[in-house]
């Protein structure tokens, strides 16, 4: 099959890409910069086409004889990113995409969401969950999940919510890394918030099954690792792969959120900086935010692989080999 994929260069995406054109579909990445596509880890075969989703003309150009759309491309929430910003990519940019695939009458369009939609809502939260998004990130991806459920009557569409990914490539979660790494990682309250890690090569397989399983059209599904874990048995994990001192300090939640707002205040407002802490870190290891995947084992056939001991080790032996950090010798 022909299948274009914007944010094809990015963490998952690179990963996504790579394990389509190993099956033989013929794969084109969708970007604005042709400079990050060339730096990309990417196979000889895959192709690229210039396209804006903030353009609708170049998107249109774009998905010319293309069978399937995956829909990576998104902002994420972070220092001074507004939430027209947000909106701006998440929602109109997915409006964009999708008229164009009407356009050129596309057979499937796979769409990235995020379990966050549902905000932290359990330890094992399905499909079926109502919205409860927590921000404008996670509001902004409940738009773009509306239109791309909306758009059925006129494609098959598909809805992943791929939950806490992590891997080779990651660089968003290096700094967490390096503070267990540097003892400097603390945890707010008991550490047993519930978190369910995946693996970005699961996360990668569960796309290609999803561009063509005839049982996927129409839903949603989440996609997670093998199991859920407790914060504080993420970081003992970390620390074991890190070769770091196992010492996880906890601290009570209450002054912990205190000592977030003073940071927002302080580097945000007055010095223009991005905090060090902030209420939505102190959320984030606080409260639990795991996805049930029963769904996709059972329509998709769709289990994660990789247990996170072994991913975590893959994923720090990744960041030394690129200079990122260097484990302890002990």
């Amino acid at each position: 099959m022909n299948i274009a994929v914007t944010g094809g260069y990015g963490f998952i995406g690179q990963a996504v890409v790579r394990d389509l054109a190993a099956m033989g579909h013929a794969v084109t990445v969708l970007g604005r910069s042709a400079e990050r596509f060339n730096s990309a880890a990417l196979p000889d075969a895959v192709s690229f086409r210039h396209a804006d989703l903030a353009d609708p003309t170049s998107l249109r150009v774009a998905l010319e004889s293309v069978d399937v759309v995956i829909h990576l491309a998104g902002r994420l929430g972070g220092f001074r990113v507004t939430s027209e910003g947000l909106f701006a990519v998440n929602e109109t940019g997915t409006k964009n995409v999708l008229a164009a695939a009407r356009h050129h009458r596309i057979h499937r369009f796979v769409h990235a969401s995020t379990p966050g939609v549902c905000g932290f809502s359990g330890c094992l939260v399905d499909e079926a969950a109502p919205y409860r998004p927590r921000g404008a990130y996670e509001a902004s991806k409940v738009a773009a999940e509306r239109l791309v459920l909306q758009a059925a009557d006129d494609m098959e569409v598909v809805v992943l919510r791929p939950d806490f990914v992590y891997g080779p490539g990651d660089i968003r979660r290096l700094s967490l890394f390096r503070a267990i790494l540097k003892g400097h990682f603390f945890i707010p309250g008991d550490g047993k918030a519930c978190w369910r890690p995946t693996y970005v090569d699961d996360v990668a397989r569960a796309f290609t099954i999803a561009v063509d399983h005839p049982k996927a059209a129409g839903e949603i599904f989440n996609i997670a690792g093998p199991n859920p874990v407790t914060v504080a048995e993420f970081a003992d994990q970390a620390s074991k792969a890190l070769r770091a001192r196992r010492v996880l300090r906890h601290v009570p939640v209450a002054p912990v959120r205190l000592a977030a707002l003073a940071s927002e205040f302080l580097f945000d407002r007055m010095l223009g900086r991005c905090p060090p802490l902030t209420r939505s870190q102190v959320e984030f290891l606080t409260m639990d935010h795991g996805t049930a995947t029963g769904k996709a084992a059972d329509r998709l056939g769709f289990v994660a692989q990789v247990e996170l001991e072994d991913g975590l080790a893959r994923t720090v032996d990744w960041y030394e080999q690129h200079g990122l950090l260097k484990r302890t010798s002990g």
